[in-house]
Protein backbone atom coordinates (compact mmCIF):
# COMPACT_ATOMS: atom_id res chain seq x y z
CA UNK A 1 0.00 0.00 0.00
CA UNK A 2 1.28 3.51 -0.78
CA UNK A 3 2.17 5.96 1.96
CA UNK A 4 -0.74 8.15 0.88
CA UNK A 5 -3.07 5.19 1.38
CA UNK A 6 -1.66 4.58 4.86
CA UNK A 7 -2.26 8.19 5.86
CA UNK A 8 -5.80 8.14 4.52
CA UNK A 9 -6.50 4.96 6.47
CA UNK A 10 -5.00 6.06 9.78
CA UNK A 11 -6.39 9.57 9.98
CA UNK A 12 -10.02 8.53 10.59
CA UNK A 13 -8.79 6.42 13.52
CA UNK A 14 -7.04 9.43 15.01
CA UNK A 15 -10.11 11.57 14.41
CA UNK A 16 -12.29 9.01 16.18
CA UNK A 17 -9.98 8.91 19.18
CA UNK A 18 -9.79 12.69 19.35
CA UNK A 19 -13.52 13.26 18.99
CA UNK A 20 -14.41 10.58 21.54
CA UNK A 21 -12.00 11.76 24.21
CA UNK A 22 -12.74 15.45 23.71
CA UNK A 23 -16.47 14.82 24.15
CA UNK A 24 -16.05 12.74 27.31
CA UNK A 25 -13.18 14.54 29.02
CA UNK A 26 -13.46 18.31 28.46
CA UNK A 27 -11.54 20.56 28.31
CA UNK A 28 -9.48 18.38 25.97
CA UNK A 29 -6.61 20.86 25.88
CA UNK A 30 -6.10 20.08 29.58
CA UNK A 31 -6.88 16.35 29.62
CA UNK A 32 -5.20 15.36 26.33
CA UNK A 33 -1.65 14.84 27.67
CA UNK A 34 -2.83 12.36 30.29
CA UNK A 35 -5.44 10.63 28.14
CA UNK A 36 -3.18 10.21 25.13
CA UNK A 37 -0.51 8.67 27.33
CA UNK A 38 -3.10 6.17 28.53
CA UNK A 39 -4.29 5.52 24.96
CA UNK A 40 -0.78 4.72 23.73
CA UNK A 41 -0.13 2.56 26.78
CA UNK A 42 -3.11 0.31 26.01
CA UNK A 43 -2.56 0.37 22.23
CA UNK A 44 1.03 -0.81 22.63
CA UNK A 45 0.68 -3.26 25.51
CA UNK A 46 -2.73 -4.81 24.88
CA UNK A 47 -3.44 -4.38 21.17
CA UNK A 48 0.14 -4.67 19.90
CA UNK A 49 0.12 -1.24 18.29
CA UNK A 50 -3.06 -1.87 16.31
CA UNK A 51 -4.94 1.39 16.82
CA UNK A 52 -7.86 0.37 14.63
CA UNK A 53 -8.47 -2.69 16.76
CA UNK A 54 -8.10 -0.59 19.91
CA UNK A 55 -10.72 1.82 18.62
CA UNK A 56 -13.24 -0.82 17.60
CA UNK A 57 -12.79 -3.28 20.46
CA UNK A 58 -12.08 -0.91 23.35
CA UNK A 59 -12.70 2.78 22.74
CA UNK A 60 -16.15 2.52 21.15
CA UNK A 61 -17.57 0.22 23.87
CA UNK A 62 -15.82 2.29 26.55
CA UNK A 63 -17.46 5.41 25.15
CA UNK A 64 -20.91 3.96 25.84
CA UNK A 65 -19.92 3.02 29.40
CA UNK A 66 -18.45 6.44 30.16
CA UNK A 67 -21.28 8.37 28.51
CA UNK A 68 -23.86 6.52 30.57
CA UNK A 69 -21.92 7.05 33.80
CA UNK A 70 -21.68 10.76 33.06
CA UNK A 71 -25.34 11.03 32.09
CA UNK A 72 -26.52 9.21 35.21
CA UNK A 73 -24.33 11.30 37.52
CA UNK A 74 -25.31 14.64 35.98
CA UNK A 75 -29.04 13.95 35.59
CA UNK A 76 -29.75 14.85 39.22
CA UNK A 77 -28.27 18.31 38.64
CA UNK A 78 -30.34 19.32 35.62
CA UNK A 79 -30.12 23.03 34.84
CA UNK A 80 -26.86 23.67 36.68
CA UNK A 81 -23.58 24.78 35.10
CA UNK A 82 -20.65 22.72 36.35
CA UNK A 83 -17.37 24.38 37.24
CA UNK A 84 -15.70 21.23 35.93
CA UNK A 85 -17.56 20.45 32.72
CA UNK A 86 -16.10 16.93 32.56
CA UNK A 87 -17.38 15.85 35.99
CA UNK A 88 -17.50 13.07 37.06
CA UNK A 89 -15.03 11.65 34.52
CA UNK A 90 -12.47 14.40 35.12
CA UNK A 91 -11.85 17.54 37.15
CA UNK A 92 -10.20 19.83 34.59
CA UNK A 93 -6.83 18.15 33.86
CA UNK A 94 -7.27 15.48 36.57
CA UNK A 95 -8.65 12.19 35.21
CA UNK A 96 -11.11 10.40 37.51
CA UNK A 97 -12.08 7.37 35.38
CA UNK A 98 -8.87 5.98 33.91
CA UNK A 99 -8.36 4.36 30.51
CA UNK A 100 -5.23 2.44 31.58
CA UNK A 101 -3.73 1.14 34.80
CA UNK A 102 -2.05 3.37 37.37
CA UNK A 103 1.10 2.22 39.22
CA UNK A 104 -0.09 -0.21 41.87
CA UNK A 105 2.73 0.91 44.16
CA UNK A 106 0.97 4.27 44.50
CA UNK A 107 -2.00 2.67 46.24
CA UNK A 108 -2.21 2.92 50.01
CA UNK A 109 -4.73 1.29 52.35
CA UNK A 110 -8.01 3.11 51.81
CA UNK A 111 -7.14 4.15 48.23
CA UNK A 112 -8.82 2.97 45.05
CA UNK A 113 -9.34 4.09 41.49
CA UNK A 114 -11.82 3.50 38.68
CA UNK A 115 -10.75 2.20 35.28
CA UNK A 116 -12.36 0.95 32.09
CA UNK A 117 -10.36 -2.24 31.54
CA UNK A 118 -9.75 -3.85 28.13
CA UNK A 119 -10.22 -7.59 27.76
CA UNK A 120 -9.20 -9.41 24.61
CA UNK A 121 -11.76 -12.18 25.03
CA UNK A 122 -14.73 -10.00 25.98
CA UNK A 123 -16.02 -6.45 26.04
CA UNK A 124 -14.31 -3.85 28.25
CA UNK A 125 -15.86 -3.15 31.62
CA UNK A 126 -15.59 -0.71 34.50
CA UNK A 127 -13.70 -1.95 37.54
CA UNK A 128 -12.65 -0.62 40.93
CA UNK A 129 -8.99 -1.31 41.68
CA UNK A 130 -7.49 -1.33 45.16
CA UNK A 131 -4.78 -3.08 47.12
CA UNK A 132 -5.30 -6.77 47.67
CA UNK A 133 -5.32 -7.97 51.29
CA UNK A 134 -1.67 -9.04 50.95
CA UNK A 135 -0.72 -5.43 50.18
CA UNK A 136 1.49 -6.41 47.25
CA UNK A 137 -0.93 -6.80 44.37
CA UNK A 138 -4.12 -5.36 42.90
CA UNK A 139 -7.66 -6.47 43.61
CA UNK A 140 -10.23 -5.80 40.88
CA UNK A 141 -13.92 -5.39 41.72
CA UNK A 142 -16.18 -5.23 38.64
CA UNK A 143 -18.76 -2.44 38.63
CA UNK A 144 -21.94 -3.83 37.02
CA UNK A 145 -24.05 -1.62 34.73
CA UNK A 146 -26.91 -1.66 37.24
CA UNK A 147 -24.65 0.31 39.62
CA UNK A 148 -24.05 3.16 37.15
CA UNK A 149 -27.07 5.25 38.24
CA UNK A 150 -25.70 5.61 41.78
CA UNK A 151 -21.98 5.14 41.13
CA UNK A 152 -20.92 8.63 42.21
CA UNK A 153 -22.70 8.53 45.55
CA UNK A 154 -21.69 7.81 49.14
CA UNK A 155 -24.15 4.91 49.18
CA UNK A 156 -22.32 3.08 46.40
CA UNK A 157 -18.96 3.13 48.18
CA UNK A 158 -20.63 2.21 51.47
CA UNK A 159 -22.01 -0.85 49.71
CA UNK A 160 -18.50 -1.80 48.58
CA UNK A 161 -17.08 -1.30 52.07
CA UNK A 162 -19.84 -3.37 53.64
CA UNK A 163 -18.44 -6.51 52.04
CA UNK A 164 -14.76 -5.71 52.67
CA UNK A 165 -12.59 -7.22 55.37
CA UNK A 166 -9.39 -5.34 54.57
CA UNK A 167 -10.44 -1.88 55.73
CA UNK A 168 -12.63 0.83 54.27
CA UNK A 169 -11.99 2.48 50.92
CA UNK A 170 -12.16 6.26 51.26
CA UNK A 171 -9.97 7.99 48.66
CA UNK A 172 -10.04 7.91 44.87
CA UNK A 173 -6.84 8.26 42.85
CA UNK A 174 -6.78 10.81 40.02
CA UNK A 175 -4.17 11.07 37.26
CA UNK A 176 -2.73 14.28 35.82
CA UNK A 177 0.11 13.58 33.36
CA UNK A 178 2.90 12.03 35.47
CA UNK A 179 1.25 12.88 38.78
CA UNK A 180 -1.11 10.67 40.73
CA UNK A 181 -3.29 12.41 43.31
CA UNK A 182 -5.78 11.26 45.92
CA UNK A 183 -9.13 12.81 46.69
CA UNK A 184 -11.66 11.84 49.38
CA UNK A 185 -14.67 10.20 47.76
CA UNK A 186 -17.02 12.33 49.83
CA UNK A 187 -15.63 15.41 48.07
CA UNK A 188 -15.40 13.95 44.59
CA UNK A 189 -19.10 13.08 44.52
CA UNK A 190 -20.10 16.69 45.30
CA UNK A 191 -19.67 18.77 42.14
CA UNK A 192 -19.41 22.52 42.22
CA UNK A 193 -21.51 24.81 40.08
CA UNK A 194 -21.09 28.26 38.59
CA UNK A 195 -23.86 30.59 39.70
CA UNK A 196 -24.10 34.31 39.04
CA UNK A 197 -20.37 34.85 39.03
CA UNK A 198 -19.81 32.89 42.23
CA UNK A 199 -19.58 29.27 43.24
CA UNK A 200 -22.19 26.91 44.52
CA UNK A 201 -21.43 23.47 45.88
CA UNK A 202 -23.69 20.82 44.46
CA UNK A 203 -26.07 18.60 46.26
CA UNK A 204 -28.92 16.52 44.97
CA UNK A 205 -31.62 18.68 43.51
CA UNK A 206 -35.21 17.71 44.43
CA UNK A 207 -37.77 18.16 41.65
CA UNK A 208 -38.77 21.80 41.25
CA UNK A 209 -35.89 23.17 43.34
CA UNK A 210 -34.29 26.28 41.89
CA UNK A 211 -30.55 27.01 42.12
CA UNK A 212 -31.33 29.80 44.59
CA UNK A 213 -32.96 27.24 46.86
CA UNK A 214 -29.65 25.50 47.42
CA UNK A 215 -27.77 28.60 48.49
CA UNK A 216 -24.79 30.29 46.86
CA UNK A 217 -21.50 31.60 48.13
CA UNK A 218 -18.62 33.63 46.84
CA UNK A 219 -15.05 32.29 46.77
CA UNK A 220 -13.28 32.84 50.05
CA UNK A 221 -16.25 34.16 52.03
CA UNK A 222 -15.64 31.53 54.70
CA UNK A 223 -19.25 30.33 54.83
CA UNK A 224 -19.82 26.65 54.16
CA UNK A 225 -23.18 25.03 53.80
CA UNK A 226 -23.88 21.48 54.87
CA UNK A 227 -22.03 18.95 52.77
CA UNK A 228 -19.84 21.56 51.11
CA UNK A 229 -16.36 20.62 50.00
CA UNK A 230 -13.25 22.51 51.05
CA UNK A 231 -11.96 25.20 48.77
CA UNK A 232 -8.28 25.11 47.83
CA UNK A 233 -6.30 28.04 49.17
CA UNK A 234 -5.95 30.57 46.40
CA UNK A 235 -8.71 28.95 44.34
CA UNK A 236 -9.99 31.01 41.45
CA UNK A 237 -12.58 30.94 38.68
CA UNK A 238 -11.61 27.41 37.66
CA UNK A 239 -13.53 26.15 40.69
CA UNK A 240 -10.72 24.17 42.33
CA UNK A 241 -12.74 23.39 45.43
CA UNK A 242 -11.02 20.32 46.81
CA UNK A 243 -7.72 19.75 48.48
CA UNK A 244 -5.63 17.42 46.35
CA UNK A 245 -2.64 15.80 47.99
CA UNK A 246 0.16 14.58 45.77
CA UNK A 247 1.14 11.03 46.53
CA UNK A 248 4.62 10.34 47.82
CA UNK A 249 7.05 8.37 45.63
CA UNK A 250 6.76 4.56 45.55
CA UNK A 251 8.48 2.46 48.15
CA UNK A 252 12.23 1.95 47.59
CA UNK A 253 13.23 -1.06 45.51
CA UNK A 254 9.63 -1.65 44.41
CA UNK A 255 9.43 -2.32 40.66
CA UNK A 256 7.25 0.14 38.81
CA UNK A 257 4.49 -1.51 36.84
CA UNK A 258 3.71 1.66 34.89
CA UNK A 259 6.11 3.75 32.85
CA UNK A 260 4.61 6.94 31.37
CA UNK A 261 4.78 6.40 27.62
CA UNK A 262 6.90 8.73 25.55
CA UNK A 263 4.77 8.09 22.49
CA UNK A 264 2.59 11.15 22.85
CA UNK A 265 4.55 12.78 20.05
CA UNK A 266 3.63 9.97 17.68
CA UNK A 267 0.52 9.41 15.65
CA UNK A 268 -1.55 6.35 16.29
CA UNK A 269 -0.57 3.37 14.12
CA UNK A 270 -3.43 2.31 11.87
CA UNK A 271 -2.76 -1.34 12.53
CA UNK A 272 0.16 -3.58 13.32
CA UNK A 273 2.86 -3.58 10.67
CA UNK A 274 2.27 -0.08 9.35
CA UNK A 275 5.04 2.50 9.47
CA UNK A 276 3.96 4.52 12.49
CA UNK A 277 7.03 6.74 12.64
CA UNK A 278 6.69 8.54 9.34
CA UNK A 279 6.69 12.32 9.34
CA UNK A 280 3.18 13.60 8.97
CA UNK A 281 1.44 16.91 9.31
CA UNK A 282 1.07 18.13 12.87
CA UNK A 283 -2.15 17.18 14.60
CA UNK A 284 -3.29 19.57 17.31
CA UNK A 285 -4.43 16.83 19.66
CA UNK A 286 -0.99 15.24 19.87
CA UNK A 287 1.18 16.75 22.58
CA UNK A 288 4.94 16.22 22.07
CA UNK A 289 6.78 15.14 25.14
CA UNK A 290 10.45 15.84 25.84
CA UNK A 291 12.90 13.00 25.43
CA UNK A 292 13.94 10.68 22.58
CA UNK A 293 11.49 8.26 21.04
CA UNK A 294 11.86 4.61 21.81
Amino acid sequence: MSQQGEVAESEPVEDCVQNTLSALYPPFTATAPTLLGQVFDVVEKTYREDALRYTLEFLVPAKHILARIQQEACSQYSGFVFCHEGWPLCLHEKIVVQLSSLPWQQLRPGDFYLQVVPYLARAPCLVLKCLAPDGHSIQELPVPPEAYPFLFTAEWLNGINKDRRAGRLERCLLAAEERVLRLPWTELICPQFVHEGGFMVGRRCPPGTSPEGLGARSPGDGHHSSGESREVEGGGPEGEYVQLLEISPPRPNAPLAFVPPDSQSRTLPARKGHNKGRNRRHRAWLHPKPGPDR
